[in-house]
């Protein structure tokens, strides 16, 4: 039997610390943050035999991605798979009851509340050590008052197993999936008995019980199954079998005959069947929870018994890999054992989406300043060295894997090198030509509307007026839809003025894509401009990724008083309120709109399209703001917004084609619109109420945008959708907007958008249609 475990995950920005165990016939899964379903689908990790994923936290870095995963491996035919985590996971499932759904599947979930926890299959065994953090971390928050069905006195003495219960129905109602014959009647008769118990008994659908975090970290101890013994000639000798073919046919499973005649079967000669490789995944997440760990005595037994740990991955917070105490507990371990650090400031930031950097290189020559290349942290040999460590201990990197069966080896096999383009292919070769003539031609067309404005601003001095678009630019973070893809992030964009940043959705992984782009030094200054963000409806690929991009906001801000607007549907705040009870979010900055409560009305006409709130929307830079209820879900809007400089953009969400959206955003400066589907999935566009390119593009036509960028493209068209509408080099005529079609991790500004006609025949050569 082959099987090895491997590093699916490490501090990355775009990614966080996971770990996969392989055997033939199943999969285990150690942590499930941001990203994890990108990274499987990068790098082909294989998912269809998952049989259970395992948490160590239920904070958002080790969770974050599970709500996007189960979605995507129910869609890819997985019937059933096991969730096993800390005290609260079930809540956090739980708590996304408004946008998850999926008949098709059925997901058990396990809180793991006492050493008594006991996985087994016929693959591995695994148990659970809790770790807990000495007194007076700030980690641990206390129940929240935002959030939380509150008890009335008779209840107070109830058993916490009624809530379990309660949260364990709420997601059977998820993820439904029944046996086959099963009386549909029955079943909804079953079904409506319990929920009618339960609410006699005070509890809801729309509020879950109360909770709060204890902080747990739990540490797991796998065992692998038992090892065959092998066969054994001296053995066998003893036994009367000679030397020569006898000894082969014992190896192939036959039985012989001894010198004296007596037969001899395979397993009277081979060597006692041996214990499987005892294995550690241990996450000790701060400094306050070395000591739980260190004393610990089953994780004691597990460094220095009779059957020691033959392999240790240790996921260390900050500051954890270089105290004394946490070197000193490796030490303890055998020098046989094999140790494998995740720590975000000792381990190689390497780029983990090779795709769409291949893709980012190659725009990257049509235009350096609007396709930058993405942030990559430095190298391996300038980050720090921890002395004293074993001199087993190996840094983690993606995909190093740590094989114990057949033979014990490290794998580096799959782990990537540096990123080399292929440069020797005629297509290449044709493409840097036709790269290098447009970059020609949009360095003389720039020179010639250059001097053009020169001698406008000359002959009208008192006639200029300043222009609202100037230093305004937009940066793509997540243009695809559904699930992340190899080539386009879900859906995120970001909006920049001279004195404000606005963030349009964010998808899962829009943090990723934030830290890919800018860096943490010019990240800092983002987050610190960014004063509005907006969810345009409760579809995950549309919103997963606001939790880490409010606690990284939060952090960079920590200092200043500044505050967030966040307009979206109810259901978003709620969900929030919800979480902040397993891991505390900055909701008291949050200056939260219910996006129903500055809606547009038709019957207000074109001319008073906008709801405003000044002491709200004045603060986040906007001096109008109203959203427009779309056709594709309930509770979907568009969002139209004017700055107070003057720029006026919309943002369509998801949706068919909106004549009120398109009223509401008469004349803007920029639209920015979905286009899911090519034009000849028409049908397909309207029944699954998302919109076409060209429909898109119409509407832009209706709302006299100047320019139009199209986004959320299907992950059939991973490159370039096919744009063959007409589009103009001028702004603002009666034939329609500038089109552009958007690529993760862009920037366009705004008054730049009139390059996107000229680089279409160089991208139509570098991304030719699929076959």
């Amino acid at each position: 039997m082959k099987y090895s475990l491997q590093i699916s995950g490490t501090h990355s920005g775009d990614c966080s610390p996971s770990v996969i165990v392989r055997f033939d016939s199943g999969r285990y899964l150690f942590n499930c943050g941001e990203g994890t379903q990108r990274l499987c689908n990068e790098h082909k990790i294989r998912l269809s035999k998952l049989r259970g994923i395992f948490m160590t936290r239920t904070k958002w870095d080790c969770i974050g991605g599970l709500p996007g995963m189960i979605l995507t491996v129910a869609d890819a035919g997985l019937d059933s798979f096991r969730l096993y985590g800390p005290r609260n996971l079930s809540y956090f499932l739980a708590g996304t009851r408004k946008f998850m759904f999926r008949p098709n599947i059925n997901i058990s979930v396990v809180d793991i509340e006492s050493s008594k926890f006991d996985y087994s299959d016929e693959n591995i065994h695994i148990k659970a050590i809790a770790l807990t953090p000495e007194l007076g971390d700030s980690s641990i928050c206390p129940i929240s008052p935002l959030a939380g069905r509150k008890r009335s006195s008779h209840e107070s003495n109830r058993e916490s197993k009624d809530d379990a219960y309660f949260l364990q129905k709420i997601i059977k109602q998820m993820f439904p999936k029944q046996p086959e014959g099963l009386c549909r009647i029955t079943m909804q008769k079953q079904v409506q008995d319990i929920w009618d118990d339960f609410k006699s008994r005070g509890y809801n659908w729309d509020q879950l019980p109360s909770t709060a975090d204890d902080a747990v970290s739990l540490c797991y101890i796998c065992q692998g199954p038992e090892i065959a013994g092998t066969l054994d000639p001296v053995l066998a000798m003893k036994l009367g079998v000679k030397r020569g073919p006898d000894m082969g046919k014992l190896k192939s499973g036959q039985t012989v005959l001894s010198i004296n005649g007596v037969p001899i079967s395979p397993d009277q000669c081979v060597t006692p069947r041996r214990p499987g490789p005892v294995f550690l995944i241990l996450d000790c997440p701060s400094k306050s929870y070395i000591a739980s760990l260190i004393e610990n005595a089953i994780i004691k037994q597990a460094a220095s018994g009779e059957k020691p740990a033959q392999c240790v991955v240790h996921i260390c917070g900050d500051k954890v890999l270089t105290d004394q105490r946490y070197i000193d507990f490796m030490n303890s371990f055998p020098s046989t054992t094999q140790h494998i650090y995740i720590s975000e400031k000792h381990n190689k930031q390497t780029l983990i989406f090779e795709s769409y950097t291949r893709i980012q290189n190659q725009l990257h020559m049509l235009d350096s300043s609007m396709f930058l290349l993405p942030y990559v942290a430095p190298p391996l040999k300038d980050l720090p060295v921890v002395f004293g460590l074993p001199k087993s201990a190996k840094p983690a990197e993606l995909l190093l894997s740590y094989q114990f069966e057949p033979k014990l080896l490290i794998d580096v096999s799959e782990c990537r090198s540096e990123l080399v383009m292929e440069t020797g292919t005629n297509a290449y070769k044709e493409y840097v030509c036709l790269a290098k003539q447009t970059v020609d031609a949009i360095n003389a067309a720039e020179k010639e509307r250059s001097d053009a404005m020169a001698v406008s601003r000359k002959d009208l001095p008192l006639l200029s007026v300043p222009d609202p678009t100037e230093g305004v630019a937009v940066t793509p973070l997540g243009t695809g839809s559904a699930i992340p893809g190899k080539y386009r992030n879900v859906s995120s964009t970001l909006i920049q003025t001279p004195q404000n940043a606005y963030l349009l959705d964010a998808g899962e992984g829009t943090y990723g894509q934030l830290f890919r782009h800018f860096g943490p030094i010019e990240l800092q200054r983002v987050f610190e401009s960014l004063s509005f963000m907006c969810v345009s409806h409760m579809h995950a690929d549309h919103h997963l990724g606001t939790i880490t991009v409010l606690l990284e906001w939060a952090k960079a801000t920590e200092k200043t008083s500044k505050r967030l607007l966040l307009v979206a549907p109810t259901q978003m705040w709620n969900w929030l309120c919800e979480y902040t009870l397993v891991q505390k979010l900055p909701l008291d900055r949050i200056e939260f709109v219910d996006a129903a409560t500055t809606k547009w009305k038709r019957e207000d006409g074109a001319n008073q399209s906008y709801a405003t709130n000044n002491s709200v929307f004045l603060k986040a830079g906007l001096s109008k703001m109203t959203t427009v209820g779309v056709n594709h879900c309930p509770e979907a809007y568009a969002i139209v917004a004017e700055t107070i400089s003057g720029f006026k953009f919309g943002f369509s969400g998801d949706c068919r084609p909106s004549h009120d959206f398109a009223i509401a955003g008469k004349g803007a400066h920029f639209l920015l619109h979905e286009a899911t589907f090519d034009d000849e999935k028409q049908q397909e566009a309207i029944d699954r109420r998302h919109c076409t390119i060209n429909e898109a593009i119409q509407v832009g036509q209706e709302m006299q945008a100047k320019c139009l960028l199209l986004t959320h493209f299907s992950q059939r068209y991973p490159k370039l959708p096919n744009i063959d509408s007409p589009t103009n080099e001028s702004v603002g005529t009666a034939t329609g907007p500038i089109v552009g079609a958007a690529f993760d991790l862009m920037r366009i500004p705004i008054q730049y958008f009139w390059k996107f006609p000229k680089m279409m025949p160089a991208l139509k050569l570098l991304f030719p249609p699929e076959e």
